[in-house]
């Protein structure tokens, strides 16, 4: 509907970007969603939808990650807020920021490899996860890998050494 109007896309940004400051958990989900239709025009939205990001509503915390995933690379500066929603306690959020942090690609792999270093094991067994579906043919993931196969915790030492499976057949090589 928007953008059948016969108004500029950095208006509709602009108005969306306000939006996202409703009263209303609704509107901000429904601005945080439509401004995925952008694209790179999107952009200037990026504090925003970080924002969103740390809303109390889970519905808008979901739609503003997969807005800063369909904006990929552009969204690296949301990269750590997006890691640290690895353990949001909404199973359909976390599913979401994870597709949103593959996304972005390789821009997300230093907040990653940062999150290997949370006190959370499930974010670090998710961060092992997704590290080796995004860069495993990385020399530095593959690293922090082999550090995350002696973590004190179960899953993700078992998660670490099955990504490091991934790495190894990628790299052409085992990482020891």
């Amino acid at each position: 509907a928007l953008n059948e109007l016969p108004v500029s896309p950095t208006k509709r940004v602009n108005a969306l970007i306000k939006a996202l400051q409703d009263g209303s958990p609704r509107v901000r989900r429904r601005a945080a969603r439509a401004l995925g239709d952008f694209g790179a025009q999107a952009v200037p939205a990026l504090p925003q939808l970080v924002n969103g990001l740390r809303d109390t509503d889970a519905s808008v915390r979901r739609d503003s990650a997969g807005t800063l995933g369909r904006l990929g690379p552009a969204a690296a500066p949301a990269a750590a807020t997006l890691v640290s929603l690895l353990s949001d306690s909404d199973m359909r959020t976390r599913v979401i920021v994870g597709t949103a942090l593959k996304r972005l690609g390789r821009a997300a792999c230093q907040a990653l490899m940062c999150g290997l270093r949370c006190n959370d094991p499930e974010l670090r067994a998710r961060a092992t996860t997704l590290l080796a579906q995004i860069a495993p043919d990385d020399l530095l993931v593959a690293e922090a890998l082999k550090v995350a196969a002696r973590d004190r915790d179960d899953d993700v030492r078992q998660r670490a050494i099955e990504a490091l499976g991934l790495v190894n057949h990628s790299l052409g090589f085992a990482v020891v």
